[in-house]
């Protein structure tokens, strides 16, 4: 039986070799028989999903396309919610981005790109006794989206934040009122970096895949199929940076 390496597509070869691709370690590979008897070995340099997503997160996800729309949208009905309920202002703070290029943990390149949002900033905060309801109310539209509810951790008593992650989407929040701190350190720590003292602040991010580039990821996964997907070796960042429109 004859030996052949699956090689990535041709989009994908090109970005590697534009992007001067280089790795410290070699990356793994694996072989084995198919069901007809042909024996293939991957080199897992070649999977197209990024490190740290798992394909059918991915495949599950909106499209690259449509994340500021959704990321708009959760938003949106988040902070409306939070208004009606708390009478809060919102000012927007920071800018949208995209990262294209991650790499997939094995020295090659993955055809997913990641967006953040801006920050949605309140400038006020319900009493501390109401930060439970906050979170419930976050946790709604989350849920309502597919997503986990929010891990929150409380490092100190005057500020809560967590993360509700679902596939490969997610929704932040951060809940602080420094007047509830010691010594009014807290303050100026938060006047350093230009923040309010006391604020909510939510944000959105997602890792997606380009709608033109979902047939050839899903052609590029079929050698990979049913494989135990090996430790990550590295990480490299070579595509050209996603553009919506």
């Amino acid at each position: 039986m004859k030996l052949r390496w699956r090689a990535a597509s041709a989009a994908l070869a090109a970005a590697l070799l534009l992007g001067g691709l280089s790795a410290c370690t070699s990356s793994p590979r694996t072989s084995y028989t198919t069901a007809s008897g042909e024996e293939v070995a991957v080199d897992w340099k070649d999977f197209p999903a990024p490190s740290g997503n798992e394909p059918d997160q991915l495949l599950r996800a909106p499209v690259a396309e449509d994340i500021e729309s959704v990321s708009a949208g959760i938003l949106t009905d988040i902070t409306a919610a939070l208004t009606q309920e708390f009478g809060l202002a919102w000012a927007t703070s920071g800018e949208s981005s995209w990262h294209a290029g991650a790499g997939n943990g094995y020295g090659g390149v993955a055809m997913s790109t990641t967006y953040n949002s801006v920050s949605w900033a309140s400038g006020t905060v319900p009493p501390s006794a109401e930060w439970a309801r906050v979170v419930e109310i976050v946790n709604g539209f989350a849920s309502a989206r597919g997503l986990d509810k929010t891990g929150l951790e409380s490092p100190e008593t005057f500020v809560w934040f967590g993360t509700a992650y679902g596939d490969t989407q997610w929704v932040s929040v951060e809940i602080h009122d420094a007047a509830l701190a010691p010594a009014g350190k807290a303050a100026s720590n938060y006047a350093q970096i230009k923040q309010p003292p006391a604020a909510i602040f939510l944000s959105y991010g997602a890792t997606a895949l380009p709608r033109n580039d979902r047939p050839a990821f899903i052609k590029d996964l079929e050698p990979f199929a049913g494989l135990e997907r090996p430790e990550s070796t590295t990480s490299d960042k070579v595509r050209p940076p996603f553009r919506s429109a």
